[in-house]
Order: structure tokens, then C-alpha cells, then sequence
């Protein structure tokens, strides 16, 4: 679903975009422009899709959980780590993601995701994610994510 949103959003961005070019030159986009400008945004999509791991369901508790470090050095596989204390009275598996982003766009560059399991109440346990930043992905920003797994879908 978010995908879809995302296409959606990228494509009418396209659309602005090229309108703002041609009321800047006094002409309509050509089709071939905008053909041109929707293959761009298509194999940008693509591009991240194939990079990331989808998150879970499930109802969040980043707050119960820390980042300690995250390296960010393009072109290289990335880590992040830090700590899960899980929220009294709470059990079942977390779900925590890290995600690399371009902070002036918010696309995805890449993503880390580890499932903990069966954790108890007030448990605290470390935790550390993977992922593979691309060469072309300088200046990323990390987003931290959290959630028991809903296990009844």
C-alpha cells in the first residue's frame, strides 16, 4: 500500500515539476517530456523497492527502544545497533527497523530489519540490523522503528 502511495505522490511530483518548467519557458510539456520525466520516476521506484524489507503489522513502541550507532558511509554494507527494554506488562516479538533515507526526499535507500523473539515483559535485550547503502545514496538520514508483531493476521 505505501508503495502505491508513493507512486502516486511521485508521479503527480513529475507532473508539477514538468508544469513549473514549461510556465518558466511559456509552453505545455510535451508528451515525450512527460513520458520521459514518468520513466525517470519509475526506475527511481524501482530502484529503492528491491533495496528494502517490508515492516511488519503491528502496534508500535519505538519509544521502549535506543539507537546507540549507525554508520551511514555510502557504497557499503551499513549497521546500526542499540537496545529493546521491552514496556511492562507487554510480550510477544519486536519487530525493529532502521531505515537510511534521503532526508530531503524521503526515499529509501536501504533498510535493516531484525525480529526479536518471544520477549518478556521489561526485558531489555541489544539489538543489531544489516543493510547494503548504494554508492549514489551520500548524506542519508536514519529512521528508527519498532513494533510488536501482530500475530493474529
Amino acid at each position: 500500500m505505501k508503495r502505491v502511495i508513493t507512486v502516486a505522490v511521485l508521479g503527480c511530483l513529475v507532473l508539477v515539476v514538468a508544469a513549473l518548467q514549461a510556465a518558466g519557458r511559456g509552453d505545455a510539456p510535451s508528451r515525450a517530456d512527460q513520458a520521459d520525466q514518468s520513466a525517470q520516476v519509475g526506475a527511481a521506484i524501482s530502484q529503492f523497492s528491491n533495496r528494502v524489507p517490508d515492516i511488519p503489522i503491528g502496534r508500535g513502541i519505538v519509544s521502549a527502544v535506543t539507537m546507540r550507532s549507525a554508520t551511514t558511509d555510502p557504497g557499503s554494507q551499513v549497521s546500526a545497533n542499540g537496545t529493546l527494554t521491552m514496556p511492562p506488562g507487554e510480550a510477544g516479538d519486536v519487530a525493529i527497523s532502521v531505515s537510511w533515507i534521503d532526508p530531503l526526499t524521503s526515499s529509501v535507500y536501504a533498510r535493516g530489519l531484525v525480529t526479536l523473539r518471544d520477549v518478556r515483559p521489561a526485558e531489555q535485550r541489544n539489538w543489531q540490523v544489516l543493510a547494503d547503502l548504494p554508492a549514489d545514496a551520500a548524506g542519508t538520514t536514519t529512521v528508527l522503528g519498532a513494533v510488536i508483531v501482530d500475530t493474529t493476521s
